[in-house]
């Protein structure tokens, strides 16, 4: 028959606080000599030494009598491991953004391992790593740690081993630690399996860390690293600033074929509201002068994040390296610029501007055919003769009323994908060129409210292509 043995813990150890809770009694099957009660040492955050724990049989008048010997003490060393810092190996290099003071650096700074969890160093760096759908690429996830552990440690060498479960199974497989000067490391390993076919973007990616001291048939939690990571689609063709990176993976997450990634990149800019990977304030739209940048608009990807404004250049730039982010080819993909001055024979000058949307209207002064009597358009400068306007745009990034895109640029910049036009400026997609040149012209034409107005395109479009 079963027969159940009570017993008493004793010792300098705490039931319950250095080791999981046991109870009070066992029960020897039927037919077995013998039962095993189990200890399952526990992290208290604090290094007490060595500490006992004591079973002493308690005896049961009628059922058993208690031989000898009536107690059994185990040792557990009570010294604590912490982890120190977690290096991401094989990722795709991640640039901080630029600030006033670094926008114009050829090198700009970068994320470098290891992301420290305990020491001066921030814990929170982002970390980039490439999905399945590009195998060819970095697409399994490497890391390694290092583990602060007292000297008592040292007589379990070389039996240690470190592992980590990450989020979403994307576990690190057990691998042997080396110790020197009190710490246990392991350089690099690899993942349990490859990231999924599609980008994906996780806020928080959590490694929760374990050390062995018996060859792996017991763990020991030390601590978890947290990190953003970011997956892109298929391998980086760009400088990946932060704020780049996070568009464009959030904006890809999911997204299996091509043309579903750069949709989806785009959706993020037709929001109006694309925050800094480290800020709460937007970036907007502004092609008004900058004194930081000595009298010139913020033009570039790195003004635009550096200053949190910029020109429609600065946003095409924008829109086409958060494309590249996610390995957007070259072959369907191109920015491209409108020229700068159109053919005209109408007899009046034409200055070295042309119109957002490729469209010509009219140099101040010139009272185009069919308009009211005193009517003509500015472009962009207040008018000086009566019946002038000044003549705006769209909506623009975070630029609902004023100083949003107008109607006349230098150098308007826009973004061509599969035929497409994607208009970083305005946060609006066109199926054609023609459509989006109409687009101003038939807001300007409901803004004034009449039909009068002139447009003249350049038959030759005389567009030049920036390509990658």
């Amino acid at each position: 028959n079963p027969l159940t043995v009570s017993y008493t813990i004793g010792g300098t150890a705490i039931n319950g606080t250095d080791y999981t809770q046991i109870g009070s009694s066992v029960t020897i099957a039927a037919g077995v000599a013998s039962a095993t009660v189990t200890i399952h040492v526990l992290s208290d955050g604090s290094n007490d030494g060595v500490e006992t724990s004591i079973l002493t049989l308690a005896p049961q008048a009628g059922v058993y009598v208690v031989g000898t010997p009536s107690s059994a003490t185990v040792s557990l060393l009570d010294i604590e491991a912490q982890l120190f810092n977690v290096s991401f190996l094989d990722d795709n290099r991640i640039y901080r953004d630029p600030t006033p003071a670094t926008y114009n650096d050829w090198f700009p700074p970068y994320y470098a391992a290891p992301q420290w969890v305990v020491g001066p160093v921030g814990k929170t760096a982002p970390v980039s790593y490439t999905s399945g759908a590009d195998p060819s690429g970095n697409d399994v996830l490497h890391a390694g740690a290092s583990i602060y552990v007292p000297t008592g440690w040292s007589a379990y060498y070389p039996n240690v081993m470190i592992k980590a479960a990450g989020t979403s199974g994307y576990d690190l497989t057990p691998g042997a630690a080396a110790m020197s000067n009190g710490y246990l490391t392991v350089q690099d390993e690899a993942a349990v399996k490859p990231f999924d076919i599609s980008a994906n973007y996780y806020s928080a990616f959590t490694l929760s860390w374990k050390i062995s001291a018996d060859g792996g048939a017991t763990w020991l939690n030390v601590g978890q690293s947290t990190n953003p990571l970011y997956v892109t689609w298929k391998t980086p063709a760009t400088t990946l600033y932060e704020t780049v990176l996070q568009v464009g993976t959030i904006g890809a997450s999911g997204m299996l074929a091509e043309n579903g990634v750069v949709n989806g990149v785009f959706a993020q800019f037709a929001t109006l509201s694309i925050t800094p990977r480290t800020g709460s304030t937007a970036l907007i739209y502004n092609h008004l002068v900058e004194a930081a940048l000595g009298g010139t608009a913020p033009n570039t990807l790195a003004e635009l994040l550096a200053f949190g404004h910029g020109d429609c250049d600065s946003w095409a730039a924008f829109l086409q390296a958060t494309l590249l982010s996610q390995g957007v080819t070259a072959g369907n993909s191109e920015l491209i610029v409108p020229a700068d001055h159109f053919i005209w024979t109408g007899g009046w000058p034409i200055t070295a501007q042309f119109t957002v949307n490729n469209v010509n209207f009219n140099p101040i002064g010139y009272v185009f055919p069919g308009a009211p009597v005193g009517y003509y358009w500015a472009d962009g400068a207040a008018p000086t003769g009566p019946g002038g306007m000044i003549l705006e745009g769209s909506i623009g990034q975070g630029r609902p009323t004023v100083n949003k895109p107008g109607q006349t640029f230098n150098h308007h910049a826009v973004v061509t994908y599969g035929g497409k036009i994607f208009d970083p400026s305005y946060g609006t997609t066109f199926d054609t060129l023609s459509m989006w040149e109409d687009a101003s012209v038939v807001a300007l034409a409901a803004e004034i409210g009449t039909t009068y107005y002139y447009k003249v395109r350049n038959p030759g479009d005389n567009m030049m292509s920036w390509g990658w």
